[in-house]
């Protein structure tokens, strides 16, 4: 038996370029921290039209991860190196304080174990043991919307 969360940040405003954020991303690095260490894979989505996302993006990281573009989608995706985990904890917001990232996909060995959506206002986190639900409930903000639900049967036992 594992446990799935799904959470949405509730206090969302928009910047003066009109894009939806969180009013305080104060949560990221620590929820990033609980996640990042038990992960194996990434993908980084980001709109193609956000240049300055994807020129840094490229600058810093070009080395850790491969980049396709699908549609209007820039997708940055490989190994979750050391490089890779510094980068999305050290500075994660843009000028205009947005996180830099539409998406950020993890997983363990070729499983999806955790989402952080739409500028980081929401996520999905799948197949947690209870002391990483316990840990991710302490970090998260009080004003955010928590559903939790139950997989008996799982295909593999990867747990976090």
């Amino acid at each position: 038996m594992s446990i799935n969360i799904h959470f949405e940040v509730n206090t969302i405003e928009f910047n003066v370029l009109d894009e939806r954020i969180s009013y305080d991303y104060s949560y990221w690095k620590p929820l990033m921290s609980v996640f990042l260490n038990k992960n194996d894979e990434i993908q980084i989505h980001c709109w193609s039209s956000d240049q300055d996302v994807l020129d840094e993006l490229y600058k810093e990281l070009s080395t850790e991860l491969t980049l396709k573009v699908e549609n209007s989608m820039s997708i940055f995706s490989g190994k979750l190196t050391e490089q890779v985990k510094k980068y999305l904890i050290s500075d994660y917001l843009t000028p205009s304080k947005r996180l830099k990232w539409f998406s950020v996909f993890l997983s363990k060995q070729g499983h999806s174990t955790f989402n952080a959506e739409h500028y980081g206002t929401e996520f999905i986190g799948y197949k947690l043991d209870t002391s990483t639900l316990e840990e991710i409930k302490k970090i998260l903000p009080k004003e955010i919307s928590v559903n939790t639900w139950v997989s008996e049967h799982d295909q593999n036992n990867l747990y976090l």
